[in-house]
């Protein structure tokens, strides 16, 4: 009895804290810039290609949604995790840029994990999409500030378009 208590305080406690923190997210998406949501995009898309070579079933996770079983979904929370001792990293040594592409997907994960954040999933994507819309602009900023090699803008520009299935807008 009381066991049950716990997980479904410790539930709430982990919903609430992602809730607030995903809203904040959004508000700062919503309050960006069209060609600073190009950046997030092309960051987020070279972070996506490095979790996938790391973990190749974040893939299917982003693309299946919330059809995913129990198994997918704790590894849904053990990804969440990862990126977010990466986070924690990275502003160890300052490289805000990768984790401005590392928080797109932190929150992404965030949202699939707790279908109650799905419309905040939706609403990450919505303003993301602003940036997918300009691209070429955002490519062009990280270029200037040598955080992209030109190498890097093919493969950029493959995985930059991305959406996960259950956050998609028709």
């Amino acid at each position: 009895m009381i066991e049950c208590f716990l997980k479904r305080k410790i539930g709430q406690f982990a919903l609430d804290t992602h809730r607030n923190q995903v809203e904040e997210y959004v508000a700062l998406l919503a309050a960006g810039e069209n060609n600073d949501m190009a950046c997030i995009v092309a960051l987020a898309a070279m972070i996506r290609r490095q979790l996938i070579k790391i973990n190749p079933s974040l893939q299917k996770l982003l693309d299946d949604g919330y059809s995913c079983n129990h198994k997918e979904l704790a590894d849904i929370m053990l990804n969440l995790g990862r990126i977010e001792k990466t986070i924690l990293q990275e502003q160890k040594s300052n490289s805000t840029m990768d984790i401005a592409g590392l928080h797109v997907w932190l929150q992404t994960l965030r949202c699939m994990a707790h279908p109650e954040l799905y419309t905040k999933g939706r609403q990450i994507w919505q303003n993301l999409q602003r940036g997918m819309n300009c691209l070429e602009e955002g490519l062009t900023s990280l270029r200037q500030l040598g955080v992209l090699p030109d190498a890097a803008l093919p493969e950029i520009r493959k995985y930059a378009n991305y959406i996960p299935t259950a956050f998609k807008v028709e």
